[in-house]
């Protein structure tokens, strides 16, 4: 097999895919958590390590942290990390996290959703909004579905059954995790409804509206 490259043309968003620091970049963004090493020469370009497929135990609270402020690209630590693994008629494999403070852009319409879709490790969507509904929109983590394929579309996701059992299992662990808070660690709750509680309440809405 022979590729023939097109010249590199920044105005156009045509990288030099030649080019050492531009395949690293791809990679990093795309394939850092594939199972198997990507190489460049003799060095493998890849962690290979996804955080959310390894057991709870055998990650430091640390680790987790690092791995939010890495995605959300916040400064500051989680008011929670919730660890999530679906096994059975549909295997996926989640890492949600719960911010500490509100971000600013809250209540915009270009607010952007925090949760990336990966398939069996590879990225595939860094904001994939069919996997949170609206009152839960400052949920940020990450998605492993291994069952997807990776051409999945947007319109594909809109109607894929899997994608709404997914979303369904996320909210519920979710609001498990409030209800744990409120009962077990009231100053918590209380903190993450000063930052978020106007959200939440869009919620009541949207169920009395489907109801």
């Amino acid at each position: 097999i022979t590729l023939h490259l097109k010249p590199a043309d920044a105005e156009h968003g045509m990288h030099d895919y030649a080019s050492d620091t531009v395949l690293r970049g791809i990679v990093k963004k795309y394939s850092d958590f594939v199972a198997y090493p990507v190489k460049l020469g003799d060095e493998t370009l890849n962690s290979m390590k996804a955080i959310w497929d390894r057991p709870k135990a055998e990650v430091t609270e640390q680790e987790y942290n690092d791995f939010y402020k890495h995605i959300a690209h916040d400064w500051t630590d989680p008011l929670r990390t919730i660890p999530i693994r679906m096994e059975g008629t549909i295997e996926a494999y989640a890492l949600l996290y719960l911010p500490t403070r509100a971000p600013f852009d809250l209540y915009s319409h270009e607010m952007k959703r925090g949760i990336q879709l990966y398939v069996k490790r590879v990225f595939v969507m860094d904001e994939c909004k069919e996997l949170m509904p609206p009152h839960l929109r400052f949920v940020k983590g990450v998605v492993d579905a291994h069952d997807l394929s990776l051409n999945v579309s947007r319109e594909i996701l809109q109607k894929d059954r899997q994608i709404q059992v997914i979303k369904k299992q996320l909210v519920k662990k979710v609001m498990a995790t409030l209800e744990e808070m409120k009962r077990d660690k009231a100053e918590d709750f209380l903190s993450l409804w000063t930052q978020f509680g106007p959200v939440l309440k869009e919620g009541l809405a949207t169920y009395e509206t489907t109801d």
